[in-house]
């Protein structure tokens, strides 16, 4: 009781101090939070079982949610209501998939009742009440950051880092950012996954050239998980800041795969040893399934002897009391568990193959191969893939060793929190200069938003935003003449994602600016460092002439006829000079009104008028003259997403998840309460 409830609350055991940056890898199996305080070093968050990672595991089946580990236990009394394994389902899309085919995982062994909400994506069915995987996601950081504030002695996260996989679409992106959102995590940022870990290196490279030292160097990093597996390709270079030397680290290409991973690897052994169990003993052959407890037995002890046979050619797979008093062992030897692993082994090179082709380089321009993540360990994974590097790679050059220079395990949680620091004002941190890119390449299709409005019959654009490859942070500005509404919808590899309804134009040009020319449109996108397309701002700019008087100047007639022409000849020189002047200005301004920059109106000068015809309309000592006012009318912008799914959850499903979740916290320090005050 004593665990369940004390972790319910852990934020209010806390006294309020300073704030803190929260990192955290949110992998399928367990995820590792990291915390950096101003004036502190990076932390490690221990868990209610002073563990350093700790389960992705929420359970419903109490009076008050279980997480982590203790999630696992009450998993055996209810799997239904205890998801697990489930981070890479975020926003993908079920609709149509019949209730069968909803499975991610083994479904003797995880029997979840499983749904399609009307959003698309997947939902848990836990009797009358059910979650969304945003939702479950949500309980499971809100968890997490409760952690931390115990662990930096704070109530108060000011920044938040989530880890992703390098492939993750725009909706899984969202997604996740909604989850935290749920979760109540401040100004929440995406780092990819292997990324973060590359980070960590580079804090301990020295690229600095002295002393005869390489000055850049070029590493695959494979970073093989629970449920997936990963490949990216990073190019450091040694660089400066503020006189100091440090590292400038550039993404190339990354590869996934989720045909290979450390659970599953698990499962293989678990449904091998089930089987094996049944041929033993026949009579006990069909209960066993439906004995959940039996099964999770199974797979713990899988996991067990996966390590074992890591580091030993031969093992003992053994469980008491199995099921029906009955105890089960049988020896493995790890030729064994190569064989019933074996499609999973063979998709082992794959991740390498994408991240080399996304990179443009091949084996032969590598300098070092760095192993991260839970699963690489397994003596068969590592020989897949110097097997495969060396079958692909020159002979005449050194044979690429399989390094671990970082802890594999955390490097991809603090590599997060430092990913966070190195972009804050409010830390002092060693300044490592960084670039990623995204694998996906985004369009941009503008079409009339109300057909009633006045346009050109079959009006519509096609626009390339950022191709694959672009970096994280690029920004593009598309510029179109027109006086009607827009609607603007993004493709992400040619698949609707998001649609934008840009409105108010038509409203301004045949209205109050209805004497004016055609406007420009100025729409300034962003491909964030989030890797989620954003539309910045969206400004419609008028062009209004307006005549103002200036003082004319001043011509000296007493001069000679030989000084009346050669002022006539400097005259001509300064008004060429005064109207290339004014020319340039005018394009400047008109320049930062199309970027929505300045105040309201802009005035530009009419840079084509010269000052000879200006004299021609001077009276009393001035002239007229005709100036460019910029009046600029922004744009309303609405997000619709239809024909889009999955689509994100809307802002009252949202905010029924942020009530809920609440909710369960205000029952969690009920029982806290109650068991205190018996305690």
């Amino acid at each position: 009781m004593r665990l369940v409830l004390s972790i319910s609350l852990l934020a209010l055991l806390v006294a309020p101090s300073a704030s803190f940056l929260l990192g955290i890898d949110f992998g399928s199996q367990f995820f590792k939070a990291a915390v950096v305080a101003p004036g502190k070093p990076f932390e490690i968050v221990h868990n209610q079982h002073s563990k350093r990672k700790t389960p992705t595991a929420v359970s419903f089946n109490e009076q008050v949610r279980t997480f982590g580990d203790d999630a696992i236990v009450s998993a055996t009394r209810g799997i239904p209501k205890s998801p697990m394994l489930f981070p890479l389902q975020l926003g993908r899309n079920f609709t149509g998939v019949s209730t069968e085919d909803l499975s991610f995982v083994p479904k003797m062994f995880y029997p979840y009742a499983l749904g399609v909400n009307e959003s698309g994506s997947l939902r848990f069915d836990m009797g009358e009440e059910s979650y969304t995987v945003e939702e479950i996601t949500g309980h499971i950081l809100n968890f997490a950051k409760a952690l931390a504030q115990l662990a930096a002695e704070s109530s108060s996260v000011t920044e938040t880092v989530l880890t992703v996989n390098s492939e993750a679409t725009f909706v899984q992106r969202r997604a996740l950012l909604a989850a935290a959102k749920i979760a109540g995590l401040p100004r929440t940022h995406l780092v990819h996954e292997t990324s973060a870990a590359a980070l960590q290196r580079a804090l301990d490279l020295d690229l600095s050239g002295a002393n005869g030292t390489k000055n850049e160097s070029t590493v695959l990093f494979y970073n093989m998980g629970a449920r997936h597996s990963e490949a990216c390709v990073m190019h450091f270079r040694g660089a400066t800041h503020m006189s100091k030397p440090t590292v400038s680290m550039n993404v190339l290409g990354c590869g996934t795969s989720e045909e290979v991973g450390g659970h599953l690897v698990d499962m293989k052994i678990a449904q091998t040893m089930l089987k094996a169990f049944q041929d033993k003993k026949p009579k006990l052959a069909e209960g066993v399934v439906k004995n959940i407890k039996a099964l999770k037995k199974l797979e713990k002890e899988a996991m067990g002897l996966k390590h074992v046979l890591s580091a030993n050619k031969e093992g003992l797979f053994r469980v008491e009391s199995l099921f029906e008093d009955t105890d089960f062992s049988q020896p493995v030897k790890r030729e064994d568990l190569e064989g019933w692993c074996s499609s999973v082994f063979d998709a082992v090179s794959t991740p390498i193959t994408k991240a080399l082709e996304a990179a443009n380089i091949t084996v032969a321009d590598l300098d070092e191969v760095e192993m991260i993540g839970g699963g690489w360990r397994i003596p068969k994974i590592q020989a897949l893939i110097s097997e495969h590097l060396q079958a692909n790679r020159p002979a005449d050059l050194p044979a690429l060793n399989l390094s671990q220079h970082i802890n594999g395990d955390e490097a991809m949680a603090t590599g997060a929190a430092f990913y966070g620091a190195n972009s804050s004002v409010s830390f002092r941190t060693k300044r490592i200069f960084f670039t990623d890119a995204s694998p996906h390449a985004y369009t941009l299709q503008l079409s009339v938003l109300n057909a009633s409005q006045p346009h050109e019959e079959g009006w519509g654009k096609n626009v390339e935003l950022f191709p694959a490859g672009s970096k994280l942070g690029s920004k593009k500005t598309v510029k179109l003449h027109v006086a009607f509404d827009v609607r603007a919808s993004l493709f992400e590899n040619g698949n609707p994602i998001i649609h934008w309804e840009l409105s108010g134009l038509h409203e301004a040009a045949s209205g109050k600016y209805v004497n004016l020319s055609t406007p420009l449109l100025s729409l300034k996108l962003e491909l964030d460092s989030s890797g989620v397309v954003q539309v910045s701002s969206a400004t419609a700019v008028f062009d209004e002439p307006v005549v103002v008087e200036e003082a004319a100047p001043k011509v000296d007639t007493n001069t000679t006829e030989n000084d009346t022409k050669g002022s006539e000849e400097a005259g001509s020189e300064n008004s060429t000079a005064d109207s290339n002047a004014e020319k340039d200005a005018a394009e400047k301004e008109a320049e930062s009104a199309e970027s929505g920059e300045g105040g309201e109106a802009a005035e530009v000068s009419d840079a084509g008028e010269a000052l000879a015809d200006a004299a021609a309309n001077t009276t009393d000592g001035k002239r007229t003259k005709t100036k460019i006012m910029k009046r600029k009318v922004s744009m309303e912008v609405a997000e619709t997403f239809e024909g889009v799914m999955p689509r994100p959850l809307t802002v009252d499903e949202l905010q029924q998840a942020i009530e809920r979740l609440k909710v369960f916290d205000a029952a969690d320090k009920e029982m806290q309460k109650n068991w205190r005050c018996k305690e």
